[in-house]
């Protein structure tokens, strides 16, 4: 982990630490009980990284934990607001205002006063709901900001020109997608870069950008992340990713047949770095130990070609959740083919393929 991103998941779990304070020091195996009747178990091993300040936790973890300590939603929507600046400073992409996942449902208990609201946390016998929580005290006016704030001030700063970048180099990727090269003769073999597809064009230009960095979050295995829609899903569709035990209960990212996969390591790639990757280190299996939070990992689509880019930001091997970024590539077909339909494509005549998942192993 880099210095400035260090710094940026330090100063999260400091936040943390006194929000966990101001709540009453809740032990962690309270608070994983309390995370797992409200609807989002937080494991305890989960709970430890984030205020041990050993990665970022998931958004809906970040919030699990918070409502958790504190059962207060004013805590809850400044969690919000912290996490996403904290995750703008460790990509260098603006991120939006990321909405809460609805909590499971609470059922009321006949003849009891202490009935949860939806949202909040549940109410026990020995635990009467008190006053809200003192917000964490911030620096008095006028004193001087500690180190890990200027660290923060240069982090966001940076984030913003990254960002500025980011949407010039997105622009560029969709305008050559869309018209010809400049100063570049028909038909002419692109010298020098990325390799071309054989049909006079690079890779990056043989596909579009359809959604960029996308945050989507699986609470278990029993839901699928659909990678043509960018949604979590209740079942297997035309092109999803799911997670299982991977036969060793380390748990595994869970490939439909016809996907492979490439894994990137740390650094981001882009559309071409994954066609080559694909091309040279192709495999069919993505490993939590191998996919840790930080790790990218490519998909490719080989009814359709298209690709998409696995950004991994939490795990939990106790119930296989998974909080990932997503962007999504649709390939365009190379002159004089035709590019198979997608069941969204579709509208008369029977289905191009079938979208059955992978089987699973048993007992997993």
């Amino acid at each position: 982990m880099a210095d400035d991103e260090r710094g940026v998941v330090e100063d999260f779990a400091l936040w943390l630490r006194q929000v966990r304070l101001s709540g009453g020091d809740v032990s962690l195996r309270e608070l994983e009980r309390r995370t797992r009747q409200a609807g989002t178990r937080v494991a305890r091993s989960t709970l430890q990284d984030a205020l041990d300040a050993t990665r970022l936790p998931s958004i809906d973890h970040a919030v699990a934990m918070v409502r958790a300590m504190t059962g207060d939603e004013a805590m809850v929507q400044e969690c919000r607001r912290r996490w996403t600046r904290a995750r703008s400073a460790m990509t260098g992409v603006a991120m939006p205002e990321i909405p809460l996942r609805p909590t499971a449902r609470q059922t009321p208990v006949t003849g009891s006063r202490d009935v949860a609201s939806p949202g909040s946390a549940p109410v026990h016998p020995e635990e009467k709901p008190g006053p809200p929580p003192p917000e964490p005290p911030s620096p008095a006016a006028g004193a001087e900001r500690p180190v890990w704030w200027r660290r923060k001030i240069m982090a966001v700063s940076a984030a913003l020109v990254l960002a500025a970048a980011g949407g010039v180099y997105a622009m560029q990727v969709i305008g050559s997608s869309q018209s010809p090269r400049a100063n570049e003769a028909p038909g002419a073999t692109p010298t020098g870069g990325a390799s071309s597809d054989g049909g006079g064009r690079t890779p990056s230009s043989a596909y579009t950008p359809v959604y960029v960095n996308r945050p989507l979050s699986v609470r278990n295995a029993d839901e699928y992340f659909d990678l043509i829609a960018g949604t979590v899903v209740p079942r297997a569709g035309a092109w999803t990713l799911s997670t299982y035990a991977g036969g060793d209960s380390h748990g595994a990212f869970d490939l439909q047949s016809l996907t492979d996969a490439y894994l990137a390591g740390r650094a981001v790639p882009t559309v071409d770095d994954c066609v080559t990757g694909l091309a040279q280190h192709p495999t069919r299996k993505v490993r939590f130990p191998q996919a840790q939070p930080g790790i990218s990992f490519c998909l490719r689509n080989r009814s359709t070609g298209d690709i998409a880019v696995v950004q991994v930001n939490d795990l939990d091997d106790g119930n296989w959740a998974a909080a990932v970024f997503l962007t999504y590539y649709r390939a365009s077909a190379p002159p004089g083919t035709r590019r198979p339909m997608s069941p969204e494509d579709e509208t008369t005549g029977p289905p191009s393929r079938s979208p059955a998942a992978s089987p699973r192993p048993d007992g997993d």
